[in-house]
């Protein structure tokens, strides 16, 4: 059992905490976060238009607050 320092144990008493209902699975945030980055990395390399690399950034760095979100919302579930 973990101690959170309140005496209580943070997976509660029905076990580990869910992710909360409403986004999309956390392997997806990081199978696309990988994707965007690969292809925003491949994309400034190439000769495409510098707005693709832009986009794809765009796109990862959305990705990327979706799984701070998540990280957030799961944090505060576990300690509350």
């Amino acid at each position: 059992m973990s101690d959170t320092g309140t005496g209580q144990d943070p997976t509660g008493p029905s076990g580990p905490a869910r992710p909360a209902p409403g986004g999309p699975p956390r392997w997806v945030l990081w199978a696309a976060l990988v994707a965007l980055l690969t292809v925003n990395g491949a994309a400034s390399l190439s000769s495409l238009p510098t707005v693709v690399g832009v986009v794809f950034g765009l796109l990862a760095l959305g990705v990327g607050a979706l799984l701070v979100r998540d990280h957030l919302r799961r944090r505060n579930r576990v300690w509350t």
